[in-house]
This record gives C-alpha cells, structure tokens and sequence, in this order.
C-alpha cells in the first residue's frame, strides 16, 4: 500500500479480510498503525497539515479539521456503516468545495 487513493480506498477491505470479527490483540495499536496511515495519506492526497487538536493528532484541509484515528477505530468497532472509502470521498468533496 502506498499513500495514495486506491490504497485509501482499499483499507475497508483489508480491514474486513484480515479482522473479519473486529479488532483482536492489542486495538489501540491497530488503530495507532491504521490510523496514522490514512491521516498521511489523506494529508498528501487531498493536502493539509497534521495538527494537534482536542487531544489527538487530527488532519486540517482548509478549514476542516478530520480525525483519522477516531475513523478508523469506529470502523473497527461498527463495520462497514463507517466506511472509510465514503469518509475519504466527503472529505475529498468538501475541501474541493472550499477550495479557493
């Protein structure tokens, strides 16, 4: 996988092919390692900067400020109703929306 989009949009299903039943071992971990590399991705696709907000590590594009841990644990815990591809597209819509 690289940072880019198809890699984006192909970790929903790596997620359900390889933890078909949620998160085992150690999950804060997964969602450290999984979180941290759909925020650099975002971050290099879509633009931005890393920032540090509300305790957390988030991503800024624009004016949005987007939480890649956050989304990638809740897609852990409630499946695909939290699709990670859907996430990354709003994204990619809004901050062209807002673009200048």
């Amino acid at each position: 996988m690289s940072y880019d989009e198809a890699s984006i949009c192909l970790i929903d299903d790596v997620i359900l092919k390889a933890w078909p039943k949620g998160a085992t071992g150690d999950p804060e971990q997964l969602y450290q390692i999984w979180g941290s590399f759909l925020g650099e991705a975002m971050r290099r696709v879509v633009g931005g900067e890393c920032v540090e907000s509300e305790g957390t590590v988030g991503v800024k594009v624009g004016h949005i400020v987007t939480y890649p841990l956050s989304k990638i644990q809740k897609r852990f815990e409630n499946g695909l109703e939290d699709s990670i591809t859907f996430y990354y597209k709003a994204l990619k819509t809004l901050a062209k929306s807002k673009a200048p």
